[in-house]
């Protein structure tokens, strides 16, 4: 900072420090002049201060660059006046906005509780419901009408759905225009009947029903069926104890696989389903009561020692033959086996046999059914012939 004090003899001190670009600065060093101005008897006129400072600003203009200025610009008014925000802090407007903003959304919740307590249930609606009635579901629900619709309690409506024994599952929701009450429920299906035996104690002879989880069921404790035949029309489950649970469900699960096979073919013709002491299983059909006997699921196909030696050691990955064979018997159901039986012609069908189902006639004599693709107009293999003479034989005896 350099300092020239008009006199006669022009003097210039050097060695003092650089004036810095703030306005502080500035100001203190208008105001050192003045003292020693005074020491030095020299008084420095007021214009030629501001002459002295109003160059320098020009000088810096000058040399300040517009783009600098314009991001300074731009930078200042993002961060905000602070004489602004200070005068904004300080102002009644913020409690003014804040207290406007309360009364608006207490309005709103006025309006909408009043309209909420005015409206009331108009429609009730029964979703899922085919065994049971609609009037043994509004029964159990309990709704009061006299409440209003958007304080009436949905889980509560749930809980009492489900204490029916027929009911899996349930679910209530709201629907408006108009304002309705959708219950919507998910209910057991039977699968199949047990009958309890004679050591089963206070409920020996009872029959029970079986659903789809294995669940045994009091049919005499299901009220408002809307027709009570139609969840006894079942097959029957016999040669199992109520207290043996796998066995009985593994006899349901196999009801509902025969059922879903080739499109539902066997879906009516079981009319029971029995477990022998051996472990096998025979069906007696609905209409006529015929037996077919199917055999046990851990039968394997038969190979003789030949057949074994010429093809190498069976794999014990291969399909089970009490699944092949009632696939086989589902796809000539329909086809032969059903009017067969309707003719009253046959004693028995023996489907244990590997690719054949043996339909055993009255008059002794066997007949080979198999596929109507492949064994319908083909004899029966050597093998398959004898399986075939000695069920016969076994018939006579």
């Amino acid at each position: 900072m350099k300092l020239i004090i008009h006199s006669s003899e022009r003097k210039e001190y050097v060695h003092l420090p650089e004036r810095e670009p703030d306005d502080l600065p500035r100001a203190l060093r208008s105001e050192e002049i003045a003292p020693e101005r005074t020491l030095l008897g020299q008084a420095l006129p007021a214009e030629d201060v501001v002459d002295d400072v109003g160059s320098r600003d020009l000088l810096g203009e000058y040399l300040y660059d517009e783009d600098e200025e314009v991001e300074q610009e731009e930078i200042a008014s993002e961060a905000g006046d602070p004489e602004t925000g200070a005068a904004w802090k300080h102002s009644r407007w913020p409690g003014v906005i804040f207290i406007s903003a309360l009364v608006v959304l207490g309005a709103i919740w006025y309006l909408a509780t009043r309209s909420e307590r005015g409206l009331q249930l108009a429609h009730i609606k029964v979703e899922g419901a085919t065994l049971l009635s609609n009037e043994e579901i509004l029964q159990l629900a309990g709704i009061d009408h006299s409440v209003p619709f958007y304080q009436i309690n949905l889980k509560q409506i749930e809980v009492r759905l489900l204490n029916h024994s027929l009911i899996r599952s349930a679910h209530v929701r709201r629907e408006l225009d108009p304002a309705t009450l959708v219950l919507s429920i998910q209910e057991r299906q039977p699968v199949a009947l047990l009958r309890a035996d004679s050591t089963s104690g206070t409920s020996a002879g009872e029959t029970f029903i079986i659903d789809r989880d294995g669940l045994l069921l009091r049919p005499k404790l299901i009220a408002g069926l809307r027709d009570p035949a139609k969840i006894l029309q079942v097959p029957l489950l016999s040669g199992v104890s109520t207290r043996d649970t796998a066995a009985f469900r593994a006899m349901a699960n196999m009801v509902t696989t025969i059922a879903a096979m080739d499109s539902g073919a066997l879906k009516n013709a079981i009319g029971e389903l029995r477990r022998t002491p051996t472990g096998a299983y025979v069906i007696y059909t609905s209409e006529t009561v015929t037996p077919i006997f199917l055999g046990s699921p851990f039968d394997r196909e038969f190979h003789t020692a030949i057949e074994e030696q010429r093809e190498g050691n069976v794999p014990n990955h291969e399909a089970s033959l009490f699944n092949k064979q009632l696939q086989l018997l589902a796809r000539v159901w329909k086809a032969q086996l059903q009017n067969e039986l309707r003719a009253g012609h046959a004693l028995y069908i023996d489907a244990r046999f590997s690719g054949q189902i043996i339909l055993k006639h009255k008059s002794q004599t066997g007949t080979s059914v198999g596929t109507p693709s492949s064994h319908a107009a083909l004899p029966p293999e050597p093998n398959h012939a004898q399986y075939a003479t000695n069920a016969n034989k076994r018939s006579t005896n």
